[in-house]
């Protein structure tokens, strides 16, 4: 409950919050005092959720099963930093301050190393995208690849699936730039955990879907049928690979 309750503290910041902890809303027709207020409330904000988190610590010392806490904090943590969940940086590192301060080092050696895979994630990406651009090729597909130490991260099943041509070909190129940067190097793709922004046109008008990568499969197999058609599931099943 306990490592529950941080999840929610750290993806919505001082929304979680107590109704009782008052935050000033008085507008003034001074632009300066208008940012000077919204400084204000930063800082109170700020305040509020260090407060916050020194009390999860002081119920977290009487924890005998602190192990049980890492378990659910580090899944926690991971769907946070994946899906860019996380209301504050500053928050995350806080956090993980006090449990490194409180529980030493060793109980904290994974929890860093997610956030350092992130952060290389990010450098990995620039550079990838820096090389598809000096060589003029434009991929049709904007990809985002983070690259998981796995022994830092929680497990994660292999689920089988055919992914559609043009995303297997941005997914190769991909690879083949990874491993000529980091030879040696193998990538386990775990497609359970992805997801992706579609553009979607509906004969009502367009719209902007975020689905997980099975969702994105299903829902390009429409992409081949007529509107007063449709498909059977058996039919998906055989396309997707996937309900086996």
């Amino acid at each position: 409950m306990i490592a529950k309750y941080v999840d929610q503290l750290l993806r919505t910041g001082a929304k979680a919050i107590s109704s009782k902890s008052a935050i000033s809303d008085a507008k003034t027709a001074d632009a300066v005092n208008e940012e000077e207020d919204a400084d204000e409330d930063a800082r109170d904000e700020d305040a509020q959720l260090n407060d916050e988190m020194d009390q999860v610590l002081d119920l977290f010392r009487f924890l005998s099963g602190k192990a049980v806490f890492e378990a659910f904090y580090k899944k926690d943590l991971a769907r946070r930093l994946l899906m860019g969940r996380s209301a504050s940086a500053d928050a995350e590192r806080s956090m993980l301050t006090r449990l490194k301060s409180e529980c030493g080092a060793g109980f904290t050696q994974n929890l860093e190393q997610m956030f350092k895979d992130i952060e290389l994630a990010r450098e990995e990406m620039s550079a990838y995208k820096t090389r598809m651009q000096h060589a003029n090729q434009q991929a049709s597909i904007d990809l985002s690849v983070n690259i998981l130490s796995a022994a830092a991260w929680p497990t994660y099943p292999d689920v089988p699936v055919a992914i559609p041509p043009d995303i297997q070909k941005v997914i190769n190129d991909f690879e083949k730039h990874y491993q000529s940067a980091h030879s040696g190097r193998k990538l386990h793709w775990k497609h359970a955990l992805a997801h992706c922004q579609m553009r979607a046109n509906f004969p009502r008008g367009n719209k902007e879907v975020v689905v997980s990568s099975f969702q994105a499969i299903v829902l390009l197999l429409f992409n081949r049928v007529k509107i007063d058609e449709h498909l059977t599931y058996q039919h998906i099943k055989a396309e997707t690979g996937l309900c086996k």
